[in-house]
């Protein structure tokens, strides 16, 4: 199958089950009030980019695979950063003079930092499952 109609095809079929998952649990607006680092964002932002950065590079038949190995590892990097953020502000920001309250805030924090970690392995996963899709390329089979 060509390259190029593969790496359509998957980001067909990922942005259909993208979209539908945002509008289903209306994620945007749960991670604008939740996610005060808001560095999912930014792994999407960097994950739609490089993204439509590999299907360029498939279309001019030059594909870089250091550069998306490199992307997908960095994605889950920036998530575990993120996760380590949100944790440091939960335990900066709970009062242990109310202990029910210290508590649903804690879960709290700890959710979100799940969530970004969540979606940096997903969106890491993805960049390194188009890429493999793509060019075949396993890694060293020995």
């Amino acid at each position: 199958m060509n390259k190029l109609f593969t790496w359509i095809v998957f980001n067909s079929v990922t942005t259909f089950v993208a979209v539908y998952l945002i509008r289903y649990y209306d994620a945007i607006e749960w991670l604008m009030k939740n996610d005060t680092t808001h560095l999912s964002f930014v792994l999407a932002s960097v994950y739609v980019y490089f993204s439509g950065h590999l299907g360029y590079s498939i279309f001019k038949g030059a594909i870089n695979p250091s550069l998306y190995n490199w992307v997908a590892r960095m994605l889950l990097v920036v998530g575990l950063i993120g996760t380590l953020i949100g944790m440091r502000e939960v335990f900066a920001s709970v009062s242990f003079s109310d202990l029910k309250s210290a508590l649903v805030q804690l879960a709290a924090g700890i959710g979100i930092a799940q969530t970004t970690t969540l979606l940096a392995i997903s969106f890491g996963g993805l960049l390194e499952l188009q890429y493999v899709s793509v060019t075949k390329d396993f890694g060293d089979e020995r």
